[in-house]
């Protein structure tokens, strides 16, 4: 790739982009393996009621991408579930879900244990407290034909209105489901953009961890699903879209205003100051003590 100008970055603005890689540089290494991409196409117009994309999406070894890019190397069919289901479980294949909200741009990710709604409904109250966190007073959720994917939604309206029925927030929406046709071969393009934003900074951020710790890191290890949940919030905070402001400062109203750490990053925390974990070595012991931030 060609710079756009002579001027190169100084010192302190690679520190600075090397922490979360956003937003995108032509100039910096693992921006233009993980995300550089051809030219952006821009289009159609948004409903009055803002629109929630919910869609699957896998981490495999060629790579993020949804279960149709996937239908090639397994083969989609009875036995081609069956072996992606059987790659799942033996940690060479993640199973994640992205949630993308149209109007504001605020994406999220979660890694999930199976289809549906998940034992004890672990996915729903995932992506119940997405939703809550946009403070919409009304959404309609979207998704594809899968039935799985339509049991998901179908449950999370139900969460929903248990919630607003006891009062647990006000700010939780009134749901609507917007089905796609049943011929609709791309139904749901908010989630389809969210998979793609995901898998460019996703890749970006693993490139560039395994150059420093100098080590390849493989699907199943554990710091993937800790990755998935890391990278859609930096793209909140970080990414800008073409009107100057990131999906957090739509959503919230303000900037992001803490310090973004990079990610695997050893770093100290602070102890609370009460409660059974405030002092777990008596008076005399340390108030900080040292980790590793995982998002």
């Amino acid at each position: 790739m060609v710079a756009k100008g002579p001027k190169l970055p100084t010192t302190g603005a690679v520190a600075i982009h090397d922490c979360t890689r956003l937003p995108y540089r032509s100039w910096c290494k693992w921006c233009v393996q993980g995300r550089g991409r051809g030219e952006q196409h821009r289009q159609g117009h948004e409903s009055v009621i803002p629109h929630v994309g919910l869609d699957y999406f896998f981490i495999a070894k060629g790579g993020v991408g949804t279960r149709e890019e996937l239908a090639e190397e397994y083969n989609i069919n009875p036995a081609g579930n069956e072996k992606l289901e059987g790659d799942r479980c033996k940690g060479n294949v993640v199973k994640a879900i992205i949630v993308r909200c149209r109007a504001s741009k605020a994406v999220f990710a979660h890694s999930v244990p199976c289809r549906g709604a998940g034992e004890h409904d672990y996915v729903v109250n995932r992506v119940v407290g997405d939703i809550v966190w946009l403070g919409r007073t009304e959404l309609a959720l979207t998704g594809g034909n899968e039935r799985s994917l339509q049991a998901l939604i179908g449950r999370v309206m139900v969460v929903v209105r248990v919630k607003v029925q006891q009062g647990e927030s006000l700010t939780m929406p009134k749901l609507s489901s917007d089905k796609p046709p049943a011929d609709d071969s791309q139904p749901n393009g908010a989630a389809e953009v969210g998979v793609l934003l995901m898998r460019g900074l996703f890749r970006m951020l693993m490139l560039s961890l395994e150059h420093q710790i100098e080590k390849h890191i493989p699907i199943g290890h554990a710091l993937v699903p800790w990755l998935v949940e890391h990278t859609a919030p930096l793209l909140n905070v970080k990414a800008r879209g073409q009107d100057g402001f990131t999906s957090w400062a739509r959503v919230r109203g303000r900037p992001f205003s803490r310090q973004p750490l990079c990610y695997a990053e050893q770093v100290l925390y602070k102890l609370p100051s009460e409660g059974p974990l405030s002092q777990p070595v008596g008076s005399m012991g340390a108030r900080w003590l040292g980790g590793t931030f995982l998002g």
